[in-house]
């Protein structure tokens, strides 16, 4: 199965949870990618972040990369969540968040 181009949300069934689940991988020792999806909603946002969060338990820093191939511009209801996960506290991802300054 593959993700459709359409928002989810969660009455998601448990097969598409998974799937999205799946769009977040190890590449390396410290190294993840996020296969984003083509339409971005809090709903998807929070489950690829809670995906990156089991992965990296117990590491103190690592980096990521988002894979935004065939994705539409998210709304700002979507980035939202988007930028305080990718700016989260624990665990701290590898790269500087927030403006310039």
């Amino acid at each position: 199965m593959t993700i459709e181009a359409r928002p989810y949300g969660p009455e998601t069934s448990p097969t598409d949870r998974a799937e999205l689940r799946s769009r977040v991988s190890q590449l390396e020792d410290r190294l993840f990618i996020l296969v984003e999806v083509p339409i971005q909603t809090p709903f998807t946002l929070d489950v690829l972040f809670d995906r990156l969060e089991e992965l990296t338990a117990g590491m103190d820093r690592f980096a990521y990369v988002v894979d935004l191939t065939g994705v539409q511009r998210p709304d700002a209801r979507a980035r939202e969540p988007h930028s305080a996960a990718s700016c989260g506290n624990s665990p701290q991802p590898a790269a500087s968040c927030g403006g310039s300054g």
